[in-house]
């Protein structure tokens, strides 16, 4: 991510996720490694038993991997939202606000706050950085990104804001 400055500290969680997906790789050697002893080149014609490992491990390592990286980051020119399906590049122009709402799923407000977006055509854009609310996790929460403590996620919105208002203060390359 040439370029691009994460806006946060990585979380405890998104730690996990990097050290998760280091194992994963750590496991996926061992495994490949096993198969490989086990059952030797000159009987790979019976490949489609590796489909089900090799799916499993792909599988695994996108989601650990987007997992570790979700959240905010800034450039001089604009804003990338990165989530765990999608990521989204949007220009310092092309947003008129940057506030906090309740975060939402399925329709239904969550217990804690997020980060969203509004662009200047009216489209609000939800970000995946929450803010805790000092609970254990439980309740009604979208755990899909950095859940920040209360001094981060105001220190993260006033940046975000400064960056809006003044486009010197944004990160360079």
């Amino acid at each position: 991510m040439s370029g691009w400055r994460r806006v946060t500290r990585p979380t405890w969680g998104e730690k996990l996720f990097a050290a998760m997906c280091a194992c994963g790789v750590l496991f996926a050697v061992l495994v490949s490694a096993a198969l490989i002893i086990l059952w030797p080149p000159e009987t790979w014609g019976d490949a489609p038993k590796y489909l089900g490992p090799c799916a499993f491990f792909g599988l695994w390592f996108t989601f650990t991997w987007r997992r570790a990286r979700t959240g905010l980051y800034a450039n001089r020119s604009a804003l990338r939202i990165r989530g765990i399906i999608r990521t989204r590049t949007v220009a310092w122009t092309d947003i008129a606000a940057i506030d906090t709402d309740p975060a939402r799923w399925l329709g239904m407000d969550m217990d804690r706050k997020a980060v969203w977006i509004t662009l200047t055509n009216n489209t609000t854009i939800e970000t995946p950085v929450q803010r805790s609310n000092g609970m254990p996790p439980g309740g009604i929460n979208k755990d899909i990104g950095p859940v920040l403590r209360p001094d981060a996620f105001d220190e993260l919105l006033a940046e975000l804001l400064l960056y809006l208002d003044s486009p010197n203060a944004r990160p360079t390359p």
